[in-house]
């Protein structure tokens, strides 16, 4: 990150693997500016500041769910196994990472065939929470694929209005979980 001029109200930063502009406002909140992408049609947020980490560390992305679907022999969903105990009646306790520039999409076709508002550009690096249920008797969560996509809902997190059923390139996105 590049420092910017400190005072007692406010740092400002810009982070170019992130595009994320940020100034923290308090010792709480950071005010995030957002570069080509809407939240409800904002680019501007406050967030908690315990609640996010701003960091410039190098990105590594992760295991692709398109590699793991094919390891599973499986185009129809993909399976991610956590261990059920240290589950419990926890709910949402994957998120989708963002490994290359991608598009979430409201169908699994082609981005430039969607209008504006069906699609949305979203910056490698990325996390965002899932909404998922208890794992299955074998420790899995499923997650469907169509057409070389993986569909999704958001927790907690509309896009464009939207937070379930987002679909995803499956070689651009990986599934982990939190912490």
């Amino acid at each position: 990150m590049n420092k910017g001029v400190e005072n007692d109200i406010q740092i400002f930063c810009w982070n170019t693997n992130t595009r994320v502009f940020y100034f923290k406002i308090t010792q709480d909140h950071h005010r995030i500016t957002l570069k080509n992408l809407r939240f409800k049609g904002f680019t501007s947020w406050y967030v908690f500041a315990p609640h996010v980490d701003i960091f410039s560390d190098e990105f590594f992305p992760i295991q692709t769910v398109g590699d793991i679907a094919a390891e599973q022999q499986n185009n129809k969903e993909v399976k991610i196994f956590v261990d059920r105990d240290s589950v419990g009646n926890q709910r949402n306790f994957l998120k989708i990472v963002v490994n290359t520039e991608t598009v979430f999409k409201r169908e699994p076709v082609d981005s430039s065939i969607l209008k504006d508002e069906f699609k949305q550009i979203i910056p490698a690096g990325t996390e965002l929470v899932l909404t998922t249920g208890r794992p299955d008797g074998s420790g899995a969560v499923r997650f469907p694929m169509v057409k070389n996509h993986v569909r999704f809902s958001l927790q907690s997190l509309d896009i464009k209005g939207f937070s379930s059923n987002w679909y995803a390139y499956e070689e651009h996105v990986g599934i982990d979980r939190l912490g």
